[in-house]
């Protein structure tokens, strides 16, 4: 499953309205790349689980807290011993990027607040869960020496360097006119102007929106259809504001093998042979499901590697 920053900002909205003011009450990590916090809030105990161990890394509050080992890893243990008991304070997401900050604040022994951050960088194969303070990598779910990365290097005892920021027009903020007048001066084909012309969207978004304006590969964004391509920009932005506030759904995209191929804040027009769409409340229901068809997935693909008996 692929996230866009624009599905990442609802989530983002999303965990705010659960978690903020929460209190950690216990910190997991169910395997070597997965992390579980429970969260203290007034009314209940929110599980918020984030799992990095594969292509699709995900960050959701799960119905069903997983299976907690009883040998926890030294970053779990680094984790137990900073943040239980610390307040989340802040959470927020780097731009449009796909990278979550969640800030917990504690009172140190001198009786000062003492905040630190867990960095959720949701991009794929190079996701990572990064422990910082006062700008300083305590530690990280991976170490990313120099061998890997010249650019950024994730260790502990190192200062953080955010990932490389988008170029672009915020699509959420920006006025839909000057997004559309932004991708239409780029000597590019429509879907990879639009992209380049904005941060927060992929190819997928990218091309409903040109369909919604009846753009094609041929004609391109011309002084004719710019009008109707920030029409299909500013509905954009009203399904996003709305899909944040819990008064419109989200939608996924279902595969044939019944997994969740990307999530998004409107109706998807564009699909491929054997894919569907199912609507959700929520953002974090969506996921969920996606989360279970990957285990249930998981669990055939090991059976069906089991040797047969005589």
């Amino acid at each position: 499953m692929n996230l866009e920053g624009i599905t990442i900002n609802i989530l983002t909205s999303q965990l705010q309205e659960k978690l903020l003011g929460g209190k950690i009450y216990k910190v997991f990590m169910p395997n070597k790349s997965s992390l579980l916090l429970l969260v203290k809030t007034e009314n209940a105990v929110i599980p918020l689980a984030a799992d990095f161990s594969g292509a699709s890394p995900y960050l959701y509050m799960p119905d069903k807290t997983p299976e907690r080992p009883e040998t926890p890893p030294a970053f779990c243990m680094l984790l137990r011993k900073h943040l239980e008991e610390g307040r989340i304070t802040k959470i927020t997401q780097s731009g449009l990027d796909r990278v979550v900050t969640m800030e917990i604040s504690s009172i140190g022994s001198a009786k000062q607040i003492i905040s630190k951050q867990l960095i959720f960088e949701l991009t794929g194969k190079n996701a990572n869960i990064i422990f910082v303070s006062e700008g300083v990598i305590l530690d990280s779910l991976k170490h990313i020496g120099k061998a890997l990365s010249s650019y950024r290097q994730i260790l502990p005892g190192l200062a953080y360097i955010a990932p490389p920021p988008q170029d672009g027009l915020d699509i959420l903020t920006s006025a839909p006119v000057d997004i559309a007048a932004a991708a239409q001066n780029l000597p590019l084909p429509p879907p990879k102007a639009l992209i380049a012309a904005t941060t927060g969207i992929g190819q997928y978004t990218a091309g409903q929106l040109l369909k919604f304006a009846g753009i094609t590969a041929e004609g391109g964004i011309t002084n004719e259809n710019t009008a109707a391509l920030a029409d299909a920009i500013g509905t954009l932005q009203q399904n996003i504001n709305a899909a944040k506030s819990g008064t419109e759904p989200v939608y996924a995209i279902i595969t044939r093998t019944n997994t969740v191929k990307t999530i998004l804040p409107f109706k998807p027009l564009q699909l491929t042979g054997g894919e569907t769409v199912k609507e959700f409340a929520s953002l974090n229901s969506a996921v969920a499901l996606d989360r279970k068809s990957t285990r249930l997935n998981s669990s055939h693909v090991s059976e069906s590697r089991m040797p047969s008996s005589a």
